[in-house]
């Protein structure tokens, strides 16, 4: 038998066991009307603290125009660990000092579990080096299994997953327990 022969035969025997990769759905955000802050207050906090008008910041759902000068210069986000809109994996999020994301790295945030909604994740979506403008998304982890045909889902802490005492957070999903 050729070698040409073999792979080709062992190809077709790793398909027929089942071998596929099924190809998902990209993640649904939920609607804008379910904002940051209604989700978890302490996050929309933190996130409004820097901006010029934090009322204004915290009316809007975390929203600290950049353009407005509220954001410093000197404050650029890049997403380290699952590569942006990831919500299988915890992501961790560095801040930095200049625009490509080199020089005085700071841990900014892991994502997170929505402190009054426990099924919802708070997923930043850029992976590449960023101003800290429209990078957060939430998602409903219970929704997204159930679109996979599982049982159920929702968001895990995933404790000290970007460094000692600096969490992070996915969504998990369980088959039919029957």
């Amino acid at each position: 038998m050729s070698r040409r022969t073999l792979t080709v035969c062992l190809l077709v025997v790793a398909s027929s066991w089942g071998c596929s990769h099924t190809q998902y759905a990209t993640p649904d955000p939920i609607p804008l009307e379910e904002n940051v802050c209604t989700i978890s207050p302490e996050l929309c906090e933190t996130l409004c603290a820097e901006c010029e008008d934090v009322q204004k910041c915290l009316d809007s759902g975390s929203k600290c125009p950049q353009n407005a000068g509220a954001v410093p210069t000197d404050h650029y986000i890049d997403d380290a660990t699952d590569g942006g809109l990831n919500i299988w994996t915890g992501g961790c999020h560095w801040r930095y000092s200049d625009s490509v994301c080199t020089e005085n790295k700071k841990f900014h945030f892991g994502d997170l579990c929505g402190e009054r909604n426990k099924v919802v994740l708070i997923e930043w979506t850029n992976a590449k080096c960023h101003p800290p403008e429209g990078d957060i998304d939430m998602f409903d982890c219970h929704k997204e299994c159930k679109r996979r045909g599982l049982h159920s889902g929702t968001c895990k802490v995933l404790t000290d997953h970007c460094g000692q005492g600096r969490d992070s957070a996915k969504c998990v999903c369980t088959k039919d327990p029957t």
